[in-house]
């Protein structure tokens, strides 16, 4: 993935048959950084985006940018999440411990 070189707000992709493995780049860092709703904003629209090209309909993802990134999940990315496919036909599973 890193050799795809997506910025922050960007998407990078692996893809096998008819799956898809879609990395969202919500910051620089892995670890030092903490993503802003923004970025994650970015990221999700770059995804809606390419999930479009690639004809695909359902979603599944873990509570993103949450834990370790402090965005809070009810208030802030939950509805970023909602908003960014609204008007779309997506399917999203949403997975937490």
């Amino acid at each position: 993935m890193h050799a795809q070189k997506a910025g922050v707000g960007g998407l990078v992709v692996l893809s096998r048959e008819t799956r898809y493995i879609y990395g969202l780049v919500t910051k620089e860092q892995s670890s030092r950084c903490l993503p802003t709703l923004g970025d994650l904003r970015r990221s999700l629209e770059a995804l809606r985006e390419r999930m479009q090209l690639d004809g695909v309909t359902k979603l599944a993802c873990p509570r993103l940018a949450c834990g370790l990134d402090k965005l809070d999940w009810y208030t802030q990315v939950l509805p970023c999440i909602v908003d960014v496919f609204k008007d779309t036909h997506v399917s999203i599973d949403i997975y937490a411990l």
